[in-house]
């Protein structure tokens, strides 16, 4: 494998945080705790892309990962977020990957699109792991803005995504528009509005031969 100059690296990782800062800034406060998660080797990330998320168009040689149990059945799970690294807002885009284990014996593999996903995105909420997801999307409220989507996903013991309920439906989701100063201020959302994000973040199921 091509190794990528540690300059690059740097850039890479200085950029990602940066995005992850100005994300975070969007964001409701809420209470949360930061999951603990081992990062994964570089060859690690690569050999798990080249099983489950070789269908991605991300750029996957500036991928990271890490290995985590997420549906609490003390069995490793992982998690890969490849960058878009496309042009403006594009930059942060991401294809975010989780291949989980499942109660049957299986794996489930699941990915998502994301704004400035970051593996700090994996959070603890009274004891249970949870995804912390961020989008855009537009026409809330008849208006032609764009605005930031933040959603709580959890997983169960098929190792199927699924949105968060009970109180974290309280918050979540929860939706602001994007304003020329990061500041989060929840719009009032109707009944349409919350079907039309569960609609357009839906998690993909990935089959894999």
């Amino acid at each position: 494998m091509k190794k990528i100059p540690k300059t690059l690296i740097l850039l890479l990782a200085l950029v990602s945080l940066n995005a992850y800062a100005w994300m975070e800034s969007w964001e409701p406060k809420f209470d949360y705790k930061s999951a603990n998660f081992t990062k994964l080797s570089e060859e690690k990330v690569q050999k798990l892309i080249s099983m489950y998320a070789k269908n991605s168009y991300g750029a996957k040689i500036y991928a990271e990962g890490a290995e985590i149990d997420l549906n609490n059945d003390c069995i490793k799970d992982y998690v890969i977020i490849i960058p878009w690294m496309g042009c403006g807002l594009a930059f942060y885009g991401t294809d975010t990957f989780f291949i989980v284990s499942s109660c049957d014996g299986d794996k489930s593999i699941s990915s998502i699109e994301s704004f400035g996903a970051d593996l700090s995105d994996l959070i603890k909420i009274n004891g249970k792991i949870y995804y912390k997801h961020s989008d855009m999307l537009g026409n809330f409220e008849n208006s032609i803005h764009n605005h930031w989507v933040y959603q709580i996903f959890s997983f169960d013991k098929f190792g199927f995504m699924q949105r968060a309920n009970g109180d974290m439906e309280k918050i979540f989701p929860a939706v602001t528009i994007y304003y020329k100063n990061p500041r989060f201020k929840q719009i009032e959302l109707t009944k349409a509005d919350i079907e039309s994000i569960i609609e357009q973040t839906i998690p993909y199921l990935h089959i894999i031969d």
